[in-house]
């Protein structure tokens, strides 16, 4: 499953395939585990600074009509 286009979401779970590194920026990057320390995160590896590291999978927020109005079900 490994592909060299940058921004491939074709990873387990629909995660990025090559994300850029945090640490040097390169998008020579590979998908470890799906799950990393904690399911929420993905564990992967640089092979251009030689370094794991971790990206969230889920960074959307939450719909607003999720939310109960203010005054409804929740503080006043």
């Amino acid at each position: 499953m490994r592909s060299d286009r940058t921004g491939d979401t074709d990873g387990p779970g629909g995660l990025p395939l090559q994300p850029e590194c945090p640490f040097c920026g390169g998008r020579r990057t590979e998908l470890v585990n799906p799950f990393g320390s904690q399911l929420s995160v993905a564990t992967y590896w640089c092979l251009a600074c030689r370094s794991p590291f971790e990206m969230m999978k889920w960074t959307a927020t939450a719909p607003d009509a999720a939310r109960p109005p203010v005054g409804e079900g929740g503080a006043p």
